[in-house]
């Protein structure tokens, strides 16, 4: 079962558009991870599929090593917002090109981009810097969900909140070997929001295994665990949390169909 934090928000903590990059995690760890998050004018959903659908056929055309990945919230839909997100070799990689009026020229490109300005009410891109430290990948398989954790550090909080991590990965290394997640540390435009990515089933939430705190407790007993968690909730401010489930239909996997 994939589950990195139970309960996350009640206890203050309990996968973009440029177009270089992948849609998939790679067999090496990528430098970066782009991610746009759009929040689309209600009722203008379609609309906006159908410019994504344009841009996909637009990067197949004169891109086709390159990709990206489209997902939506599980509770909501598509109507409700869209992330869209690629893993970047290289921080150039965040050039963005004109796929759009290479593909299909300025006409039709300016008319693609008016329909995406009527649908969009707003946008926020940040990238994030993979950490294979801050996480704890195992064999993945198939799963059915993203269950996603910003988290908000205060300024200066950094080493704290990273030192509690690399804690909950030796923690759950000893006690709860079969979960796994994938950390991020903020780059470009994340302030001081880590990121979070756990791959799981809808099965996992009605079994959400051992809390974080019983984690802890189990690896290094109660005393320790309390000052651990102390460490933690002394740095971080914010925690926002949510399912997200792909969309392979807006989705390009680099050289794919």
């Amino acid at each position: 079962m994939s589950r990195l934090m139970k309960g996350a928000a009640t206890a203050v903590f309990g996968m973009l558009l440029s177009v270089a990059g992948s849609a998939s995690p790679q067999d090496t760890t990528p430098a970066l991870v782009s991610i746009r998050m759009v929040d689309v004018v209600p009722g203008k959903a379609q609309q906006y599929e159908a410019v994504l659908a344009k841009f996909r056929e637009a990067v197949k055309k004169v891109d086709p090593d390159q990709g990206f990945g489209v997902r939506v919230p599980a509770v909501g839909g598509s109507g409700s917002g869209y992330y869209i997100y690629q893993f970047l070799e290289k921080a150039s990689d965040l050039r963005q090109r004109n796929v759009l009026m290479e593909a299909f020229g300025q006409e039709e490109a300016a008319a693609i981009g008016a329909m995406l300005d009527e649908a969009v009410e707003n946008t926020r891109v940040e990238t994030f810097i993979p950490r294979e430290d801050l996480s704890r990948r195992t064999e993945l398989g198939d799963f059915e969900v993203v269950y996603v954790i910003r988290v908000e550090v205060a300024i200066g909080g950094a080493p704290a909140f990273e030192d509690y991590m690399h804690k909950l990965v030796e923690a759950t290394d000893k006690v709860d070997k079969d979960s796994n997640w994938f950390g991020y540390s903020p780059g470009i435009g994340a302030g001081t929001t880590y990121r979070f990515a756990v791959p799981m089933n809808w099965a996992d939430l009605d079994n959400p295994g051992m809390t974080i705190s019983q984690r802890l407790e189990k690896a290094f007993g109660e005393k320790e665990a309390a000052n651990i968690l102390a460490s933690r909730d002394a740095v971080v401010t914010q925690v926002e949390t949510g399912l997200t489930v792909g969309r392979p239909d807006l989705s390009l996997e680099p050289g794919g169909d």
